[in-house]
């Protein structure tokens, strides 16, 4: 059974940053073509893969 975490706002919040993500080069292409398939646990995860890779501003 798939678990819902996300509501349709956010998980296409999460599939605007996986689309980012592609086009930033930090995904492959072959992510596009899966996305409407993965799971809210994925696309969250893959989400907060994305945040985690961009550059920063600020200095933590």
């Amino acid at each position: 059974m798939t678990q819902v975490l996300l509501n349709e706002t956010e998980r296409a919040e999460a599939k605007g940053l996986i689309k980012k993500a592609v086009v930033a080069g930090i995904f492959e292409k072959s992510h596009l073509d899966k996305l409407d398939k993965y799971s809210d646990v994925e696309l969250i995860s893959y989400s907060i893969s994305y945040v985690n890779r961009i550059p920063m501003r600020a200095k933590i």
